[in-house]
C-alpha cells in the first residue's frame, strides 16, 4: 500500500499540480453542498423522528394534567411527559409488561413485584398518546393489542396539540 501511494503521488504531482489540492477539495465540496440546507433548516437528521417537534407541546400537556390530577393518580404517557408530572406515571410499554405480556425492554416478562405501583391501563385518569407513541410505542409487541383490549380507542379526547391528545374514559 505504501509504494502505491508513492507511485501514484510521482506519477500525478509531476503531471497535475492541481493534484495535492483534490484531498481538500472533497471536504469543501461536501460543505458547499450542505450547507443551504443547513442554513434554511430543511437538514433532516438521522434522529429527526425521534426528536420531539415542539417542546412547548410537551410542556402544555404537562400543565394541563398537572392541574387536572393529584398524587394518588395514574397518567399513562411517554416518559418524556411523565417526568414532568406530580402524579404517578407508566408509559405503555409498563403496561403491557403489567399484564404479563412480552414486549420491547421486557422480552421476558416482569413479574409485579417489580413495579412501585399499579400499572392498569383500565385504572389510569388519563391516557397521553403524541407523535412519538404514533411512529414507535404503538408499533412494539403487544402494546397495540393491549390498548384494543382495554378499549382505549373509545376513550374521549379531553385536551390536544398539534403533537399530543390527553385521553379519557368515557
Amino acid at each position: 500500500l505504501g509504494w502505491g501511494l508513492v507511485w501514484l503521488q510521482r506519477r500525478f504531482l509531476r503531471r497535475w499540480r492541481w493534484t495535492r489540492w483534490a484531498l481538500f477539495l472533497l471536504p469543501l465540496l461536501m460543505f458547499l453542498h450542505v450547507a443551504p440546507q443547513v442554513w434554511s433548516a430543511g437538514l433532516l437528521s438521522r434522529n429527526d423522528p425521534w426528536v420531539v417537534p415542539s417542546i412547548s407541546d410537551q410542556k402544555q400537556i404537562a400543565d394541563w394534567l398537572n392541574k387536572n390530577t393529584n398524587d394518588s393518580d395514574l397518567v399513562v404517557c411517554h416518559w418524556n411527559i411523565g417526568w414532568l408530572l406530580n402524579c404517578r406515571s407508566a408509559d405503555l410499554l409498563q403496561c403491557t409488561a403489567w399484564e404479563g405480556m412480552k414486549t420491547h425492554l421486557f422480552e421476558n416478562g416482569l413479574p409485579r413485584e417489580r413495579f412501585r405501583y399499579e400499572a392498569d391501563i383500565l385504572d389510569a385518569k388519563f391516557v397521553v398518546i403524541t407523535y412519538i407513541d404514533l411512529i414507535w410505542t404503538l408499533q412494539q409487541p403487544n402494546v397495540r393489542l393491549l390498548i384494543e383490549q382495554k378499549g382505549v380507542p373509545q376513550y374521549r379526547n379531553v385536551f390536544n396539540t398539534p403533537s399530543g391528545m390527553v385521553l379519557q374514559k368515557r
